[in-house]
């Protein structure tokens, strides 16, 4: 709940957020897929870290 809590915060404030998946986690796979699939979907980008890290390098 605290990733979804940190990247709701922001993005209530007008930013672009992206959630980096795969460095992330929750109590169970379950939670963790409706975090990333349906929870986050409005309001954040889902990317994971190799994503992440080329768009940082370019």
């Amino acid at each position: 709940m605290a990733v979804e809590h940190g990247i709701r915060d922001p993005a209530d404030h007008g930013y672009d957020v992206t959630a980096v998946a795969d460095a992330t986690s929750a109590l169970s796979a379950g939670w963790q897929h409706a975090e990333l699939n349906f929870a986050l979907q409005n309001i954040a980008t889902i990317a994971d870290t190799d994503s992440v890290i080329t768009a940082l390098r370019s």
